[in-house]
């Protein structure tokens, strides 16, 4: 489960990294998630990413911080589900009109988020 959970804190350390450096990759997520099936695709991801860090928890040395990221994921993972298409059309457009300072801070946070779940480990 460690083992896992730090390959989680580096998937969102890189994707982090490609948020701030490559915004023409995000550009394609976003375009993925609009056609298809890849909202629900990244809600899968969120819920198995969730429940590896509260599984991992009880062996970190902060379980606090795991268990709360863990069930935010979850929580994010299980209402992907939820939403209609047309909604998370929406939402896709909402982020491709955000200016690319917001993209970088976003991706900040998230580089952010890897590097406390690294560290508690």
């Amino acid at each position: 489960m460690i083992f896992l959970t730090k390959l989680i804190a580096m998937f969102l350390i890189g994707m982090g990294c490609v948020l701030i450096l490559r915004q023409k990759a995000l550009k394609k997520m976003l375009v993925y998630v609009k056609t298809g099936n890849g909202f629900y695709v990244l809600g899968v991801v969120k819920l198995v990413f969730g429940t590896i860090l509260v599984a991992a928890s009880s062996l970190c040395t902060r379980p606090g911080i795991l268990m709360t990221l863990g069930t935010i994921s979850v929580a994010a993972g299980v209402i992907s589900f939820f939403i209609k298409k047309k909604q998370v059309v929406k939402i896709v457009e909402w982020w491709e009109a955000r200016p690319e300072r917001i993209l970088h801070l976003i991706g900040t946070v998230q580089i952010l988020i890897g590097v406390l779940i690294a560290a508690s480990i």
